[in-house]
């Protein structure tokens, strides 16, 4: 097999030291034929040890040695940029503190920042919420799962701590939201605006008054008034 032959032409050392490339050269890159082809040999080791590449994808190999091989001194140029343009942007404390986000955020208070990615074979630039990108960071992937929501032990939209983190799905995501009462809008007589009692509902819908004398006794419009007793308005509450 031609994988036997590929690994015999590198010096194969430990994690933490550079794999030299020992055989022919393309410019100052390690050059590898195969099947008729020639190849950049530490885009082929990256490839046997992590996974072929989207076409066009490239590798940034950050011990800066053009004839290395091994795949730990590697990353996915685009998940490079990522990591560059991430780190900064959040004020980093503690493992058990929150990591705030300190760049741009949406109206929920969810970070948000541009990152690089692959689509259709093509790298591009997409916006995301700069919690999703600290998780796949931490875990090493390119995108959250399909159906997957990253979710916060700690309640805080702008932590980005990898730690506070944690992936779930869209039921879990619901009753997160429902029991920290985030999106919760009170009903009836509880909300802020309200100007009458469910008892007061009741007795508008049971009444046999105009809805231009109701108005004036309650101080609303004619149409608040038509609201309730059509049901458009006060919906849970029955007479």
């Amino acid at each position: 097999m031609w994988e036997g032959r590929f690994w015999e032409k590198i010096d194969v050392g430990n994690i933490d030291t550079c794999w030299k490339w020992k055989a022919g050269r393309m410019g100052k890159y390690g050059n590898f034929w195969r099947d008729g082809k020639s190849n950049r040999a530490h885009k082929i080791a990256f490839e046997l040890s992590e996974g072929k590449l989207a076409n066009k994808e490239r590798i940034k190999q950050l011990c800066g040695d053009y004839l290395c091989c091994n795949p730990f001194h590697m990353m996915k140029e685009a998940e490079y940029d990522n990591r560059k343009n991430f780190h900064g942007k959040y004020k980093k404390a503690s493992e058990d503190e929150c990591w705030e986000w300190q760049a741009g955020k949406d109206k929920n208070g969810y970070g948000k920042m541009q990152y690089f990615t692959h689509i259709d074979e093509k790298r591009k630039k997409v916006h995301g919420r700069a919690h999703r990108i600290a998780y796949c960071l931490d875990k090493g992937i390119n995108e959250v799962p399909d159906e997957g929501y990253v979710l916060h032990h700690c309640d805080n939209p702008s932590c980005v701590n990898p730690k506070h983190l944690y992936l779930g799905d869209n039921t879990q995501n619901v009753n997160d939201r429902v029991n920290r009462q985030r999106g919760y809008e009170p009903k009836g007589e509880l909300h802020h605006y309200a100007k009458m009692t469910e008892e007061d509902v009741k007795m508008i819908r049971k009444s046999k008054m105009r809805n231009c004398d109701l108005a004036r006794m309650f101080n609303v419009t004619d149409s608040c008034i038509f609201s309730i007793r059509s049901g458009r308005t006060w919906k849970h509450v029955s007479v």
